[in-house]
């Protein structure tokens, strides 16, 4: 039996009321993968094939199949999303806490040179301090989530050189500006001798 036949007969199983909710998820859910998945379901019971519904740009072929097997084997459950279960949250609220603490203070607080924070900053600086690593994304959500902005500096700044080429600059410029304190304590010490 055709895929497509399995999730007509599933959709017949359904109360309309069911059937409504699955509608209206297609349009109205807050979550994209959600939403996809309902338009799935919703084309093949159209009579829209797997392939048409591929062609269309909605999704894979295999999700396609994947989500259609879902629904014959679990019904309206079987479009959920599962990531719940993925473990625990690297974020709670008392790092939520210290990440306000850490941005009341300047970067120089905690021995760094800039005086604005980056994301790359703060994820250092809260690994040190929680012994928790997260990404700058991660970081970013918890900035929007608490309405915290960061200024002009861009919030990533990893030099997009690679490491020898960054450090073989940093050695040019390094013997550059040896030469120019010389040079000027050069030119006052000749100045100072000659009169």
């Amino acid at each position: 039996m055709k895929v497509q036949q399995k999730v007509v007969r599933g959709w017949q199983r359904l109360s309309r009321r069911e059937r409504r909710v699955m509608r209206s998820r297609c349009k109205l859910a807050s979550c994209a993968v959600m939403r996809c998945r309902c338009k799935i379901i919703v084309g093949l019971v159209q009579g829209k094939s797997p392939t048409h519904l591929v062609s269309g740009g909605l999704c894979s072929e295999s999700q396609v199949y994947r989500v259609a097997q879902r629904f014959v084997e679990q019904g309206l459950s079987g479009m959920a999303d599962y990531r719940e279960d993925n473990g625990d949250q690297k974020i709670s609220e008392v790092y939520e806490a210290e990440l306000l603490s850490i941005l009341t203070g300047s970067p120089r607080d905690y021995g760094y040179l800039r005086t604005t924070w980056t994301q790359e900053l703060l994820v250092r600086v809260l690994a040190q301090r929680t012994g928790i690593r997260v990404s700058t994304t991660t970081i970013c959500r918890l900035l929007k989530r608490h309405r915290v902005r960061l200024g002009r500096p861009k919030p990533i700044v990893g030099c997009p050189w690679p490491k020898a080429r960054r450090l073989r600059r940093l050695r040019q410029i390094r013997s550059w500006w040896s030469f120019v304190v010389v040079a000027r304590w050069w030119c006052t010490w000749t100045k100072s001798t000659s009169t």
